[in-house]
């Protein structure tokens, strides 16, 4: 994550105090996001509002380097609506360079290569769900950490049973994101 990592030996050559990390990737995420939000946006003040009751504090003062690279990837959603790869790809990479995890987001324009119907979309999801409750995602994640196609990165986070329990489906936002995708 090398622009994240530059912007804080910045603000550590200026003697900035911990706090100013927080609020310079608050301030930078936050802009962005208005800036995406009013741009596309027929609803700018409900989308802030959803952001703001749903997103907000997790992303900008718990997860900044996720913060910043979602809110890069907002402006991607117009290309990839578009299938606009070239600029979709420059949009991941600038966001890439705040949070690796952005990388993932390739996979969304493979999906969008497919004009799914509606029921397709329903199926999918309901597949998904199976898959969980089966325990299928488990073993796949198996599999590929043996034969190390996962990045050692990716590994701490699916193994970092210390801090964080799985909620699966009864994850609040999960549940949230479910009904969401069965209504819009």
């Amino acid at each position: 994550e090398p622009l994240f990592v530059f912007i804080n030996m910045i603000l550590n050559s200026l003697n900035a105090e911990f706090y100013m990390m927080f609020f310079t990737f608050a301030f930078i995420s936050l802009s962005i996001n208005h800036i995406a939000l009013k741009k596309y946006s027929p609803y700018v003040f409900l989308s802030i509002l959803i952001y703001i009751s749903h997103s907000f504090l997790l992303k900008e003062l718990i997860q900044v380097r996720a913060g910043i690279a979602s809110s890069i990837l907002l402006f991607g959603v117009v290309y990839l609506h578009n299938k606009e790869f070239k600029k979709y790809a420059v949009v991941i990479m600038v966001a890439s360079l705040f949070h690796k995890g952005a990388i993932i987001a390739f996979f969304l324009y493979l999906f969008n290569m497919f004009d799914f119907k509606k029921n397709t979309l329903y199926l999918l999801l309901f597949l998904s769900i199976i898959v969980y409750f089966i325990g299928m995602f488990d073993i796949v994640i198996s599999l590929l950490q043996s034969i190390n196609v996962i990045p050692k990165q990716a590994e701490l986070y699916l193994s970092w049973d210390k801090y964080i329990e799985p909620l699966g489906l009864s994850n609040p936002t999960t549940m949230k994101q479910i009904l969401l995708s069965l209504f819009f």
